[in-house]
C-alpha cells in the first residue's frame, strides 16, 4: 500500500518467523489442554483481543451454538477480563484458561481455531501459530493482514458473524472438510519463513541503510 501510494518511496517487506513452534504432528506434554471445537488465542488486555473475544462470544458464538448446541469454545491466553471469566462460569460450554505454558497442546485438541479480528495491525501470529500446527482456521481479512501468499484454502476468510458461525460449523460438521484444510494449512507452513530468514532479512535492511555490504559468511542459511 505505501508503494502504491508513495511510489518514489524505499520500503522493506520484515516477515514474521514461524518456526517457534514445532511443526504437526509433533505431540505435546500439556496434559491441562482439552479439547475444544472452537479455540481463540489471544492477549486479552490487548483492546483488538478484548473486541475479537466479545464479538465471538455475544454474536458468532450463539450463531454456532443455534444450529449445534453442544459446541464448547476455549478461550486461551493471558489478561482475560472479568466479563468474560464470568461468561465461562454461567456457561459450562465456554472455557477460559488464563496463559498456558505450552500452546501446542490447545492447539492440537481445537477442531477449529478461530480468529475473528476486526481490528489491529500487523501479522497475526496467533494465526501463524495454528498454521504451524496444521489446523483448521476461521479468519477475518484483518487476520490475514500480510498474508496474501498463502495458498488457497489455508484458511478460510470471512468478514460477518453469520459467515464466519457456517464455516466453523461447516467444518465442525465435516471431518473430511477439517482434513482438507489441515492439509492446506501444512501446505502454507512449508511456505512460511523461519526466525532465521526473518532476522536475515532485518539485517539486510539495517546493513542497506547503513550502506553495509554483507560479508557471505554473516548471512543466515535457512
Amino acid at each position: 500500500m505505501i508503494r502504491r501510494h508513495a511510489p518514489f518511496a524505499t520500503v522493506h517487506h520484515l516477515p514474521n518467523g514461524a518456526d517457534h513452534l514445532h511443526a504437526a504432528p509433533v505431540p505435546c506434554a500439556d496434559r491441562d489442554a482439552a479439547v475444544s471445537d472452537l479455540l481463540f488465542v489471544g492477549n486479552f488486555a490487548y483492546p483488538p483481543s478484548q473486541d475479537a473475544a466479545r464479538w465471538l462470544l455475544t454474536a458468532i458464538f450463539p450463531a454456532v451454538t443455534a444450529s449445534r448446541p453442544s459446541t464448547t469454545l476455549t478461550f486461551t491466553g493471558s489478561g482475560p477480563p472479568t466479563w468474560l471469566v464470568e461468561a465461562a462460569r454461567v456457561d459450562p460450554r465456554v472455557r477460559v484458561t488464563g496463559p498456558v505454558p505450552d500452546l501446542t497442546g490447545w492447539l492440537d485438541a481445537a477442531q477449529v481455531v478461530v480468529c475473528p479480528l476486526r481490528i489491529g495491525g500487523g501479522v497475526k501470529v496467533k494465526v501463524l501459530e495454528a498454521l504451524s500446527r496444521g489446523r483448521a482456521v476461521v479468519t477475518t481479512s484483518v487476520g490475514v493482514q500480510g498474508l496474501g501468499e498463502l495458498p488457497a484454502g489455508a484458511v478460510l476468510v470471512r468478514d460477518d458473524a453469520s459467515s464466519i458461525a457456517q464455516s466453523c460449523l461447516s467444518l465442525l460438521a465435516s471431518a473430511e472438510i477439517r482434513r482438507s484444510q489441515q492439509e492446506c494449512a501444512q501446505d502454507a507452513v512449508r511456505l512460511l519463513p523461519t526466525w532465521d530468514q526473518a532476522a536475515d532479512a532485518l539485517a539486510r535492511v539495517w546493513d542497506s541503510w547503513a550502506g553495509v555490504t554483507r560479508r557471505p559468511d554473516l548471512a543466515v542459511t535457512p
